[in-house]
């Protein structure tokens, strides 16, 4: 088991965004939540990474998604590598990355292809919180224009192709910076006063373009100065046992 766990952490090293310790460090994290069979469960995997993610009234569907999105062989378990492949893209992946975990999050049947069904689905669930009547209403209208104007094949459909040429342009596609929380330099701004962040009520249809996500990404991979304020915790419902001090090492450096 030893010589397996350090093959496969040399492994991912390489492959992914972490370090060996880095890696060793979610390792103990990851047996400690997981039930000693290597996998994780939806609820346990909701538990560990809503530990690192703005806490509001649309989490749990976010986390839904994304665990469907880290669920590469879709049997229902997280194993180890699926965890850090996932966790590698989600907190420091490249822009090419995060645009396909994004494109994940939306083919909820996993086709390949996202419908119009689908985006205006995962649309409804993750953004209609934040959003009033009128803004719901528009949202379904954008769903329309979207279709109109990305789906140059006119199957009904948006494949990858054509979601990476437009998703620059679509503030809508950007879901990963909008619940990835920002390390404790940046929550200082806007956190509540319990320590932990919130979203704001922004307008979805008027937020800035997917490249927000880049941003974000680069400040969660260059860390922050510490002792600024305590390391962020989501003190919502999900919040679960795993010390979040561990992810807020591995995560924000």
């Amino acid at each position: 088991m030893g010589n397996h766990n350090s093959r496969e952490t040399h492994e991912l090293a390489e492959k992914t965004h972490f370090t060996e310790p880095e890696i060793e460090l979610l390792r103990e994290e990851f047996e400690s939540v997981g039930d000693g069979d290597g996998l994780m469960t939806r609820d346990q995997f909701k538990q560990v990474v809503g530990n690192f993610c703005v806490c509001s009234t649309a989490t749990n569907q976010f986390l839904e998604r994304l665990f469907d999105a880290f669920d590469g062989d879709h049997d229902d378990r997280v194993d180890f590598r699926e965890y850090i492949n996932g966790l590698s893209e989600f907190s420091k992946g490249t822009a090419e990355e995060k645009l396909a975990l994004s494109f994940k999050l939306y083919d909820l049947d996993r086709d390949g292809y996202i419908t119009r069904e689908e985006l205006s689905r995962v649309m409804t669930e993750l953004y209609a919180p934040f959003c009033t009547d009128d803004q719901n209403r528009q949202m379904q209208k954008v769903v329309t224009r979207i279709f109109d104007d990305l789906d140059v094949d006119e199957d009904g459909k948006l494949s990858y192709q054509e979601f990476h040429l437009s998703a620059m342009k679509e503030p809508i596609f950007d879901l990963l910076s909008r619940f990835l929380a920002p390390p404790p330099i940046m929550a200082s701004h806007t956190a509540s006063p319990a320590g932990s962040p919130t979203l704001q009520p922004t307008d979805v249809l008027s937020m800035p373009p997917a490249a927000a996500t880049i941003t974000t990404a680069s400040a969660v991979a260059a860390g922050s100065p510490t002792g600024t304020i305590s390391p962020r915790r989501n003190t919502g419902s999900l919040r679960g046992t795993v010390r979040t001090s561990v992810y807020d090492e591995v995560l924000l450096t």
